[in-house]
């Protein structure tokens, strides 16, 4: 079982990670806190916090407020047949 200093430092670093724009890794969070990866690897507090972090990173990256590129900004393609002009007849525009 790992102390609350220990995992006190190991969530100080996620967060700071976050904060900073950073991916959430085991080698950042060991370089960070001095601690060593397979430390964080094994000891299953220390994993959950990571774990934690990187799942709400996650998230925050898929929410709404994020800018997505919808579909209607997609050009059309231009190798639709229907693309061209004059290929289709429009029954409508026939006498």
């Amino acid at each position: 079982m790992s102390s609350a200093s220990t995992l006190a430092r190991a969530d100080r670093a996620c967060a700071q990670l976050r904060r900073d724009g950073k991916p959430v890794t085991f080698t950042a969070v060991a370089a960070i806190t001095g601690l060593g990866r397979t430390t964080l690897y094994r000891n299953p507090a220390l994993r959950a916090i990571i774990d934690d972090h990187r799942r709400r990173a996650d998230r925050s990256a898929i929410s709404p407020a994020s800018p997505t590129r919808s579909r209607c900004c997609t050009p059309p393609s231009t190798h639709s047949p229907s693309a061209s002009a004059g290929t289709k007849s429009n029954p409508q525009a026939s006498p």
